[in-house]
This record gives structure tokens, sequence and C-alpha cells, in this order.
């Protein structure tokens, strides 16, 4: 009851909650998973025996609903057809060889999964064994969320010097900008950014949270993308980056503009002092 009621809540379905509470109830739809089929026929109202149930019936059956599950986003019909419903025939046979290949669309007890206990489970890599995968062209780490900074790169001396621009490669830039403006139709930033006079972005510094603005161009001879105009000061010279710093950027078609971070400072140059000076 408690979970039907609030999500048809947070749906802003405020009809059904209030026709659940009447006498004739609310007409809903019922995914059958055995049958595969959905039962238009059923109605819900709220039990008046029974505390925290409710009432599902139709013309031939009735049945009280209690168990407390989450049904948001399970009664999808297009998700529950690509799911292969287990028999407890096929169950205990895996059961038997120890096996099991049935998925799972949630954990049981999410709470105890991310607990500290159980994440301990988890191998955390060193930086030696990270590069020994890489050298071999394979990578075994687990990721837990899809890492936002699409455009990373690690600052070389032109990126922080005399030249006053930071270059994008020509693969990640068409990769992670034109393609993405592409898709959102942004073929007008597409077509200026291509011109001498190049296209103006907005970049939100995510360390700072601030906002600034950076002209955008291609660069005529290598293809690359070049952030021009105020990367030197506002960027170099304020948050003073070095040679060897790494930085994170990608482009958001929600708030029309890059999001910007230092994921990573160079280390610090050992100073070596020679005696009698």
């Amino acid at each position: 009851m408690q979970h039907i009621v609030e999500v048809w809540g947070r749906a802003g379905r405020d009809e059904n909650v209030r026709e659940l509470n009447e006498e004739h109830g609310v007409s809903v739809k019922v995914w059958d998973c055995d049958r595969k089929s959905v039962d238009l026929s059923l109605r819900i109202n709220t039990s008046t025996s029974t505390t925290n149930a409710v009432k599902f019936k139709n013309s031939n059956k009735r049945k009280m609903w209690t168990r407390e599950d989450d049904l948001e986003d399970f009664i999808s019909a297009k998700t529950l057809r690509k799911v292969k419903f287990y028999t407890p025939d096929e169950e205990a046979e895996e059961k038997l060889h120890g096996v099991c290949t049935k998925l799972k669309l949630y954990d049981d007890d999410v709470e105890d999964f991310i607990s500290a206990k159980k994440l301990r489970k988890f191998s955390f890599y060193t930086l030696e064994e990270e590069a020994e995968e890489k050298l071999h062209g394979i990578c075994t780490k687990l990721k837990l969320y899809d890492d936002p900074w699409k455009i990373k790169k690690v600052l070389q001396e032109s990126d922080v010097g005399t030249s006053c621009r930071l270059m994008i490669s020509k693969k990640l830039a068409m990769q992670h900008i034109v393609e993405v403006w592409g898709r959102a139709g942004r073929d007008e930033n597409v077509r200026e950014l291509n011109e001498e006079h190049g296209v103006s972005v907005k970049v939100w510094d995510c360390d700072r949270k601030k906002e600034y603005v950076l002209t955008m161009k291609t660069h005529p001879s290598t293809g690359c993308s070049v952030f021009l105009t105020n990367w030197s000061r506002q960027f170099v010279s304020e948050r003073g980056l070095k040679k060897g710093d790494e930085i994170g950027l990608f482009w958001c078609n929600c708030f029309d503009r890059f999001f910007f971070s230092v994921l990573a400072r160079a280390p610090d140059q050992p100073v070596f002092y020679l005696e009698g000076f």
C-alpha cells in the first residue's frame, strides 16, 4: 500500500490516489509474468479489513496483495519481455551443477550491498597492476560508474606555455564534441568551429564553481580543436596549471556548456643542492 501510493504521488498520479480510496476503486493494468500477458479487467481499492493492504479483484477471483515490492520500473512490459523466466526445474538443475545464469534486476538488500564490509571484497588495483594490464592490452578493473570526463589530457608544455591555448586531439574532439553537437542539432556550432573566428563556448569550472567563456576553433594544419582567448589567464595562471597536470572536460547539452576539472596534479620535481653552494 505504502509503495503504491508513494510511487503514484511522485509521478503526479493524484487522480489514481483519490480513486484508490473511493468505493469503486481504480482500474489498473497488471502484467502476468508467467502468462506474459496484461489483465485489463483488474480493479484495486483500499481493503477495509486488512491494514497496509490493497485488494485486487476482477469478476472471477479475488487476491490480497501485501508484499512490499517496488514495482515502479518492474511492471514495464517492454523490459519484462527481454527477461527469461526460469521454471523451478531449471533452477533446481542449475543448483545441482553449482551454477546460476539467472539475471537479477535488483539486489535483494541494496543497503547491505554497499556496506563497508562487502566493499572490502573488491580488488583495489595498484598503479603497477594497472600498468601491467595496459601493457597486455586488457582491463579487469570494474567501474562502479560511467566516468563523465570523456576528454582527458595530461597537459604539455604547449598547453601551459606561450602558445596560450589548450589543444584537444582530433579524435577526441570529433567523438565527444562534434558528434555530440551533431546529434543535438547544433549544426551552427559545428560550422563556426571550422571557421577562422571559431565558436564561443561556456566552460564551467567544477573546482571553482564558476563559469568562463572561451573561444574554440579547429587548428588549420592539424585538425585538432583548440581553446583560446582566456585560457592562459583564467585557467593556466589562475589555477596554477603546469606540465604534467591532468585535466578533464565534457560537453553537456542540457546546460549548454563544457564542464572542466583538474583531475590530478603533476608530482613536484625534486630539488637537488650541490655542496659548496
